[in-house]
């Protein structure tokens, strides 16, 4: 024997699924809405997915291209995304604090002639490091600020080659604006051998 008030939650639950609208029962009301809703759902959860992985791809170009040109500030892949951190790190109040910090920092180590002056450089290279520290971190990469630092890469050979290209081009500028001559060295012509003299 069922007690009543068993008896009357069995007859209230069946008398709920009994309930019809427009003649359909409630399960064929949630098969037509999900027929209706699933796609939406679908579109929007994939382009949720999208947005969310093209910003980890700007993430990711801004960090990539901070690491491979962390050795030459004056690279333009380097100074693109500079200024690119603020757009794709928005969210990311620590990297932004950092890149301000940064930034404060470059201008203090420059002095108003354009010189450097050493000990607020090597301030301003700590920061740098602690910000791509940051950055690695939100994106999954574990290195150490002061691995960042001590690993970049520049050689020598290279360092040559900018230094020799700045010089051309501030050589260059300096005779087209008449701040200096183009300097010429006549030399004797070779002797032939037949017509030296005798010693």
């Amino acid at each position: 024997m069922i007690p009543a008030p068993l008896c009357l939650l069995l007859f209230q639950v069946q008398s709920a699924a009994a309930l019809t609208l427009w003649g359909l029962k409630t399960g064929e009301w949630l098969t037509i809405a999900a027929i209706i809703v699933g796609p939406f759902a679908a579109v929007a959860t994939q382009l949720w997915i999208q947005h969310h992985n093209k910003m980890r791809d700007q993430k990711l170009w801004v960090y990539g291209a901070l690491m491979s040109c962390r050795a030459t500030w004056i690279a333009a892949d380097f100074v693109r995304a500079m200024n690119f951190i603020d757009v794709v790190f928005y969210k990311s109040e620590q990297v932004r604090a950092k890149r301000a910090e940064l930034m404060a920092q470059i201008k203090k180590a420059t002095g108003p002639d354009g010189a450097l002056v050493q000990f607020e450089w090597d301030r301003a290279v700590d920061f740098f490091a602690e910000m791509l520290d940051l950055m690695g971190k939100e994106l999954g990469f574990d290195f150490e600020h002061t691995q960042i630092k001590d690993t970049a890469y520049y050689p020598v050979g290279h360092e040559k080659l900018d230094k020799a290209a700045f010089d051309l081009r501030e050589k260059g500028l300096a005779v087209l604006e008449g701040r200096a001559n183009i300097g010429v060295v006549v030399h004797e012509p070779p002797v032939p051998h037949a017509l030296r003299p005798p010693r």
